[in-house]
């Protein structure tokens, strides 16, 4: 029996992908290796106030979870996409506490899936 899943939505993901394992594996590999890029990219807008730099990585992160079925890490993104949109500057720290913890269980299920013989 399979471990139940935090962060992706496993057969949400293989019904995305018509149920090819290599298909849902190459996906996941290419976000677990271009993630760290994005977010630093986000957090460094986050941190620094800019608006439209974290209204724009938020909602990249938001596709790039969305496509991978991992949905409340998807809405977390869009909340600070949301965020950004309305120039709440000052709510941007929690909306990337709030991603981060959910973008790590995403992160730490990628990376167990990927040594996984089926996802």
């Amino acid at each position: 029996m399979r471990k139940e899943s935090k962060g992706l939505d496993r057969q949400e993901l293989l019904s995305r992908v018509e149920h090819d394992e290599d298909l849902a594996r190459e996906l996941l590999g290419i976000f677990q290796s271009d993630a760290a890029a994005y977010r630093e990219s986000l957090r460094a807008a986050v941190q620094s106030g800019d608006a439209a730099g974290t209204r724009s990585a938020a909602h990249a992160f938001k596709g790039m979870l969305a496509n991978l079925a991992a949905g409340s890490a998807a809405a977390a993104a869009a909340r600070l996409e949301e965020m950004a949109k309305a120039e709440k500057v000052d709510q941007f720290a929690d909306g990337w506490k709030t991603f981060e913890g959910e973008l790590e269980t995403v992160l730490e299920e990628v990376g167990q899936l990927l040594t996984e013989a089926h996802i």
